[in-house]
C-alpha cells in the first residue's frame, strides 16, 4: 500500500490541513444553507476518480504554468500561517484551495484530466464569502422578493400590509425567511449547478450565465412559494409555513428549478456550441483575425463535449490499462519528467513543500489547539456569567429611569442575532420608553443592526456613530448622574421610523468581547478594510463568536426628542460598562 509515494501526499495534506479544516466544516454545519457541503466534497471526489482514469498522459513543460504554480503554493502557505496565527479555519480553506490550484496546474503539466479546472471551481464554492456577504446579499433579494410577492397578492385580490419581510394578513404574519427560506435554496442551486456543470464539462462562461439566471430563478420561484402560502392560508386555511407540507412545497419547487435550469442549461448549449473552423482555415478568403475570434470563442465560451474526451482516451489507451494504477502504464521517459515537475511526488520542490505541511499539521496540534481550547473556555465562563443576568442586576441603577419588565429569550444554538437575550424594559417620567438588551454571543461576524430593522419594516432616517463618553448638554440629562468608564468606546445610533404609523425608534448599540475589551467594529469604508480587520481582531466561525451586544433602544409614538435621544446614548455609556464587567468577572456587582 504505502509503495506508492502518491499516498504520503494525501498524508501529508491532511496532517497540514485537517486540525483547521474541521473546525471549518463544523462550523458550516451550523449553517443550514451550507448543510449540502458533503455531497459537494462526495461530487468532488467522485469527478476526481472518473476524470483521473480517463486522463492521458501529456509534457506541456509550460513555464508559465510552472510559475502560477510557485504563486499558487506562496499564497496557500501564506494563508496558512495567518490561519495559525489568527485561529481562522475560513482562511484555512482559502489556503486548502490555493494548494489544490497549485497541485492541479501540476498535475496538467503531465496529465491530460477532462474538465479538472471545473472540478477546482468546486472547491471553491465550499468558501463561503467573507464577512456574511451572502447572508447581506440574499437579505436584498429577500426585500426584493417581498415587494414582488406583494403585487402578486394585490393582483390576486388579498388584503395584507407589508412591512419590510414581514406580511400582516388578517388574522397572521408571514415573515419571508419562514415562508421561503431564501439562502438555501439559492445556495443550494448554485450548488447543483455547479456539479452539472462538471458533468456536462460546460466552459467557464457557460457556468457564469447559468448561475446568474439561477439566482433570478430562484428570487421568482421564492416570491412565488410566498405566494403559494399566503393563498393557501388566506383561502383554504392551509398552513404551509412549517411541518412536512412546508417542506413538500419547498421540494416541489426547488424540482420545478431544476428543470428550469436543465432546459436553460440546453438552450446555451445550442447557443454557445463550438464552432468548426477547420474550411475556414483553407478558405483563402478567410482573415486571420477571424479564425483568432473563431479560436478564443471555442476555448473560452464554447461548451466541452465528454464524449470527445472519452474517445480520445479509448483510442490511446485500449483495453490495455484495466482500470489499475495509472502510473503504471505511462513510458518510462515520462516517469523521469514528471521527477522534474512542481509538486511532483519525485521532484525536488515537491518533498519540501510537503515536509512543511506536516510541520504545520504538528504545530497546529502542539500549539495552536491548546490555545483555542482554552479561550473556548473563557468564552464559555462568560456566556454562563451572561446567562445570570437577572432582574436584581439592573443596569441602569443609580438613574431616575424605572424598571418595569426583565425577560430573557434563547434561540436555537448558532442563531445569527445571539443565542441569548437579556432585555430590561425602563420608563422615563417625560414619556418615552428605554429597551436595554444584551444581545450573546453574537456572531461570527459583525451584523449590521440596520438591516434586521429594515427587515422589520422600519426606515432608516438618522444615522451616526460616537466615541464614549461624549460630552452632553448636563441640563438635558440631569438625572443620568452615573458616568461611564469605557474610554474609547464606538457606538453607532440611528433613527428608525414608521412613517405610516407616526412611530420612531432611536436605536444606539455597541459591543465588547467575552474578555471584556472593547470591540470597534470596522469602519474602513471599503471591503478590503473591513476584511483585514475582520481577519485580525474578528472571527469566523460559530464556536468562536465571543461578541457580546448591548442595545439601548428608546421608543416612542410620536417623533422622539432630541433630549430622549440623547438620554439614550447617555444611557449606552451606563450600562456597556457595567455589562462588560459582570461578563468578564472583572467585579461581581
Amino acid at each position: 500500500m504505502f509503495k506508492n509515494p502518491w499516498y504520503y501526499v494525501l498524508a501529508a495534506v491532511i496532517m497540514g490541513f485537517a486540525p483547521l479544516l474541521i473546525p471549518f466544516f463544523r462550523g458550516q454545519w451550523t449553517r443550514t444553507e451550507y448543510q449540502a457541503f458533503p455531497l459537494l466534497i462526495a461530487a468532488i471526489g467522485f469527478f476526481l476518480v472518473i476524470r483521473w482514469h480517463n486522463a492521458t498522459p501529456v509534457d506541456r513543460g509550460s513555464k508559465l504554468v510552472t510559475l502560477l504554480a510557485w504563486f499558487a503554493t506562496l499564497s496557500a502557505f501564506v494563508n496558512l500561517g495567518l490561519a495559525m496565527f489568527f485561529y481562522s479555519p475560513w482562511l484555512a480553506m482559502i489556503a486548502f484551495v490555493f494548494f489544490a490550484a497549485a497541485f492541479a496546474l501540476t498535475l496538467r503539466q503531465h496529465w491530460q484530466v477532462p474538465g479538472l479546472l471545473g472540478i477546482w471551481l468546486l472547491t471553491c464554492l465550499l468558501v463561503p464569502p467573507p464577512l456574511d456577504r451572502d447572508r447581506m446579499f440574499v437579505t436584498k433579494l429577500q426585500l426584493f422578493s417581498s415587494s414582488f410577492t406583494s403585487n402578486i397578492l394585490d393582483g390576486v385580490g388579498i388584503k395584507h400590509l407589508l412591512r419590510g419581510n414581514i406580511f400582516q394578513l388578517p388574522d397572521r404574519d408571514l415573515f419571508v425567511d419562514q415562508a421561503c427560506s431564501g439562502i438555501v435554496s439559492l445556495v443550494s442551486i448554485i450548488t447543483c449547478i455547479g456539479v452539472y456543470c462538471v458533468f456536462q464539462r460546460r466552459s467557464l462562461f457557460h457556468w457564469l450565465i447559468l448561475i446568474a439566471f439561477g439566482i433570478v430563478w430562484t428570487v421568482f420561484m421564492n416570491s412565488m412559494r410566498l405566494a403559494v402560502i399566503a393563498m393557501s392560508w388566506s383561502w383554504y386555511h392551509i398552513d404551509l409555513v412549517v411541518g412536512l407540507p412546508h417542506f413538500g412545497l419547498a421540494l416541489i419547487m426547488f424540482a420545478l428549478s431544476a428543470v428550469v435550469v436543465f432546459v436553460f442549461d440546453r438552450f446555451l448549449e445550442e447557443l454557445l456550441s463550438p464552432i468548426d473552423i477547420e474550411w475556414r482555415e483553407n478558405d483563402p478568403t478567410s482573415k486571420k483575425t477571424g479564425v483568432l475570434l473563431i479560436k478564443c470563442w471555442n476555448w473560452f465560451i464554447a461548451s466541452r463535449r465528454t464524449k470527445e474526451a472519452g474517445n480520445e482516451v479509448e483510442e490511446l489507451h485500449g483495453n490495455d490499462r484495466g482500470g489499475d494504477d495509472l502510473f503504471e502504464f505511462v513510458p518510462e521517459s515520462h516517469h523521469a519528467a514528471r521527477r522534474n515537475s512542481f509538486l511532483g511526488v519525485a521532484s525536488p520542490v515537491g518533498w519540501p513543500v510537503l515536509g512543511l505541511l506536516a510541520l504545520a499539521g504538528m504545530a497546529q496540534i502542539l500549539f495552536v489547539a491548546p490555545s483555542e481550547a482554552k479561550l473556548q473556555a473563557a468564552i464559555r465562563s462568560a456566556v454562563a456569567r451572561a446567562i445570570q443576568l437577572d432582574r436584581e442586576f439592573d443596569p441602569a441603577r443609580g438613574t431616575e429611569l424605572r424598571l418595569v419588565d426583565f425577560q430573557i429569550e434563547s434561540r436555537k444554538k448558532y442563531d445569527a442575532w445571539g443565542q441569548y437575550s437579556c432585555a430590561y424594559s425602563y420608563q422615563d417620567p417625560s414619556g418615552p420608553v428605554y429597551l436595554v438588551s444584551l444581545d450573546f454571543p453574537f456572531g461570527p461576524h459583525w451584523h449590521d443592526l440596520r438591516e434586521c430593522y429594515t427587515g422589520a419594516g422600519w426606515k432608516i432616517s438618522e444615522e451616526n456613530f460616537f466615541v464614549l463618553p461624549v460630552e452632553l448638554d448636563e441640563t438635558a440629562i440631569p438625572r443620568l448622574g452615573a458616568r461611564t468608564q469605557a474610554s474609547g468606546w464606538e457606538a453607532d445610533s440611528f433613527l428608525c421610523i414608521r412613517p405610516q404609523e407616526n412611530t420612531s425608534q432611536f436605536v444606539t448599540h455597541a459591543a465588547f468581547y467575552s474578555d471584556g475589551k472593547i470591540f470597534n467594529r470596522p469602519r474602513g469604508g471599503s471591503l478590503f478594510i473591513d476584511f483585514i480587520t475582520h481577519v485580525t481582531k474578528g472571527r469566523d466561525r460559530q464556536e468562536q463568536a465571543d461578541y457580546f451586544q448591548v442595545q439601548v433602544v428608546a421608543k416612542g409614538r410620536e417623533r422622539l426628542t432630541r433630549e430622549q435621544r440623547e438620554v439614550a446614548i447617555q444611557l449606552i455609556g451606563v450600562v456597556v460598562d457595567r455589562f462588560r464587567r459582570h461578563v468578564a468577572g472583572i467585579d461581581n456587582h
